[in-house]
């Protein structure tokens, strides 16, 4: 009996440790791999989007950016409800803080041809003053991976960081 006592928690935190390394594995296996290998689709189709800041709309799920004066920053508020792989509907929030020259996929979309996932990224190339409104200089680019990936929020926007971005054109940054 004092034998089960003692093997019972090895057992417990042995399947506890299995899961954690199943989670990150699949995570890195799922999200990580094909969004840091994705490939530009179209190079000619990259180009500049100026969001104006004080809009009450942004695009996609995001929700809510604020801009940081200080170091030029933005914490950008994602949230909405998408329809996952199995056709359910599934509400997320994220949130994130974006350097300038941070990259990221804000859109995703499942079964682009039948072996690749296409995803539009963000790079954050600081923000610009013209005729007296402040907007978000985004360079939108397209890519897709090279594997299937589920289109699942907000895995793509927390794995897709800082993913290489399509050269940007001079006097675009």
């Amino acid at each position: 009996m004092k034998t089960w006592a003692v093997v019972a928690p090895v057992i417990a935190a042995a399947a506890i440790l299995a899961l954690l390394g199943y989670n990150t594995i699949y995570i890195h296996d799922t999200f990580t791999i094909p969004i840091k290998t994705s490939i530009s689709t179209d190079p000619s189709f990259a180009h500049l989007d100026l969001v104006p800041i004080d809009t009450p709309t942004h695009p996609y799920f995001m929700k809510e950016v604020l801009h940081n004066e200080l170091d030029g920053s933005l914490t950008i508020t994602f949230n909405g409800t998408y329809v996952d792989g199995s056709g359910r509907s599934k509400f997320f929030e994220y949130a994130n803080n974006y350097p300038i020259n941070s990259t990221f996929a804000f859109g995703c979309t499942e079964g682009r041809g039948q072996d690749a996932t296409y995803l539009s990224f963000y790079k954050y190339l600081g923000t610009a003053d013209m005729e007296g409104k402040k907007y978000i200089r985004f360079w939108h680019y397209d890519g897709e991976t090279r594997s299937p990936m589920p289109c699942a929020y907000p895995e793509v926007l927390a794995y897709s960081i800082n993913v290489r971005a399509p050269q940007v054109p001079p006097g675009s940054d």
